[in-house]
């Protein structure tokens, strides 16, 4: 099986090969995305959103590790191994707190950046494309800022922030849905 990076590479040289991701945190939907990823003989790559899922609890009133917890515990029901489990974070950023002051938004998406890699999530998509409450416009090069100074791996974000050496390095997604662009981390 696959692993995410070279699914990448095999698709970027032209191999018509690919994956989907689920991005529910329903019980029932994870369930039928295990049972897929079994009939499939493929893994299992199930992702949460920003609202849904983050540090204070989103909307599901999951943290980011509750949240891995449940899908690797009905990937375990199942019989599927961990290895097979890809967990990601969806337009990752200030979407959830886009009322406040764009500078505690990027602070309180900084902080569920680093609560998903610290839970196991291993492809993140970075997504600063939302203006804040006291954004006058949001240029190209603000959402790009923004995202980079999102990531695990920007200097002042990085000094807070300690990735557990077991803790497997994360595929990284900049930008909005249309145009984005990947980076192993």
């Amino acid at each position: 099986m696959p692993t995410l990076p070279d699914l990448i590479t095999r698709n970027r040289a032209g191999e018509r090969i690919g994956t989907y991701a689920v991005c529910s945190a329903h019980v029932a939907v994870i369930d039928a995305a295990v049972q897929q990823a079994l009939d499939d003989h493929w893994f299992l790559h199930i992702e949460s959103t920003s609202s849904q899922v983050n540090h204070q609890g989103g909307y599901t009133g999951q943290t980011p590790q509750q949240f891995a917890n449940a899908v690797h515990s009905a990937a375990r029901r199942a019989g599927l191994s961990a290895e097979r489990v890809l967990l990601g974070g969806d337009h990752l950023g200030p979407y959830p707190w886009r009322a406040e002051p764009a500078s505690q938004a990027m602070e309180r998406a900084r902080e569920l950046v680093g609560a998903c890699v610290l839970a196991g999530y291993r492809k993140i998509h970075l997504d600063a494309s939302v203006a804040c409450a006291d954004d006058r416009g949001l240029a190209e090069n603000t959402i790009a800022h923004r995202a980079i100074s999102n990531s695990h791996e920007h200097p002042d974000h990085a000094r807070n922030f300690r990735r557990p050496a077991q803790i497997q390095p994360q595929q990284q997604a900049y930008g909005e849905t249309e145009n984005w662009h990947e980076k192993a981390a």
